[in-house]
């Protein structure tokens, strides 16, 4: 595969090769339940979604921390409350370079795949990396 054959790849044509699953969490959920998800989880985050699996955020066990220190912060309160809706994500019909783009501007390790809103996995930044070493040789 040739550098220009992957950019024009849609990230729908290489899902089943960079989408993971990372946990979600219903922005309604308490935050010790979040928590116990994050912690559990090996990407250390979950993804907020709404009741009908909109993506609303991301919430990692930073962001948490971040809030407790800001603020008082009970343990039953809902996860819609310390979200961090200022997350990368791309939509399945975005192409790969779109992808490469977005995580060149912001330091995260993950991004949120999406297909018009609705939450289909993340894609890991150093993952992406190799996979696209891969193809291209």
């Amino acid at each position: 595969m040739k550098l220009e054959d992957l950019k024009a790849k849609k990230i729908s044509d290489l899902c089943d090769l960079l989408v993971d699953k990372a946990p979600i969490a219903k922005i309604d959920t308490s935050l010790s339940k979040t928590s116990l998800s994050i912690t559990e989880s090996p990407y250390k985050m979950v993804v907020g979604v709404d009741d009908s699996h909109n993506v609303i955020g991301v919430l990692t066990g930073t962001d948490i921390a971040r809030t407790v220190q800001q603020r008082s912060v009970n343990p039953a309160d809902p996860t819609s409350t310390v979200i961090n809706k200022d997350y990368v994500g791309v939509d399945v019909s975005d192409t790969i370079s779109d992808l490469v783009l977005r995580l060149s501007m912001r330091p995260v390790r993950s991004v949120v795949v999406t297909d018009k809103g609705k939450y289909v996995g993340i894609i890991d930044r150093q993952k992406l990396a190799k996979k696209v070493e891969e193809l291209l040789r």
